[in-house]
Formats: C-alpha cells, sequence, structure tokens
C-alpha cells in the first residue's frame, strides 16, 4: 500500500468533526453551534456527494461557475450552498439564486444588487458577510475600518 495515500473521504470527514466535538467540549461549546463548511472548490460532484452522504451539509464554492454548474449537478440534494469567492456585479443573481449566502461582500454596490435580487428572488432576509480590509492595505479589496 503506498503511504501517501489518503483515507477515504468519509474517514477524513469523520474526523474533522471528531476534532469539533473535541474542541467544544474543551471550551464548554454545543457542537450544534459550530457551522462546518467545506469548500469544495476544484473538487467533483462525485466528491461533494460522498461527503453529503457522510452528512456534511453546507459547501463552499470560490467561483460562480463552479456553483451554478455543482448546484444543478445536485440539485437532487439538500445542499445549502455558500459563495466565498470575489463577486462580480454580471454575476451576482445567479450567485443569490442559487447560494444561500454569500459570504465575501466588498463594496455598496454588490450589498446593494444582492439585496435588490433577493427582494426579485423572495429571498429576504438573506445573508451576507462584509469583506473588511482591516489592514487598510491598497492591494486588498474589502470594506475599510
Amino acid at each position: 500500500m503506498n503511504a501517501l495515500r489518503k483515507p477515504p473521504l468519509k474517514n477524513r470527514y469523520l474526523a474533522v468533526k471528531e476534532r469539533l466535538l473535541l474542541a467544544c467540549q474543551a471550551h464548554k461549546r454545543a457542537l450544534q453551534d459550530i457551522r462546518l463548511l467545506a469548500v469544495s472548490k476544484h473538487h467533483s460532484s462525485t466528491k461533494i456527494e460522498e461527503l453529503y452522504h457522510a452528512g456534511q451539509r453546507e459547501f463552499g464554492e470560490n467561483y460562480a461557475s463552479e456553483l451554478l454548474l455543482k448546484a444543478a449537478q445536485l440539485k437532487h440534494l439538500e445542499i445549502k450552498w455558500v459563495f466565498i469567492g470575489q463577486l462580480q456585479s454580471n454575476k451576482i443573481k445567479r450567485i443569490v439564486e442559487h447560494a444561500h449566502e454569500i459570504q465575501s461582500v466588498a463594496s455598496l454596490k454588490h450589498l446593494a444588487l444582492i439585496a435588490r435580487y433577493a427582494e426579485e428572488l423572495g429571498k429576504v432576509p438573506y445573508p451576507v458577510f462584509l469583506e473588511v480590509n482591516a489592514g487598510d492595505e491598497e492591494s486588498k479589496g474589502g470594506w475599510r475600518l
């Protein structure tokens, strides 16, 4: 057997869940108060479905095209899609259609578009997370403090 071979995906997922449980116990937190977001960018729909059947329900996508493709391929599953990538104005409506939340809102313009499309699609309230540029770096996006 190849020593570099990874354990099956289900086993790795269950190991992460066990580590989360131990961390919750150590810090007197309830496991149900913790969200585990599996970042599925560049992973196949087959792998996502495998992880879904192991118990994972939230998947994060970085690219709108991947989100739309995978959401269509896996529409038979009750997946909570989360968009975590950089937004582009021309793709926001499609992202809001398929994602349950967006964790990467970096501008007022994008926030206004999300609000507009969420209203049109009957998805109000629509959860968003603002991207903050805490270091006030010119090369970084996000809201400045």
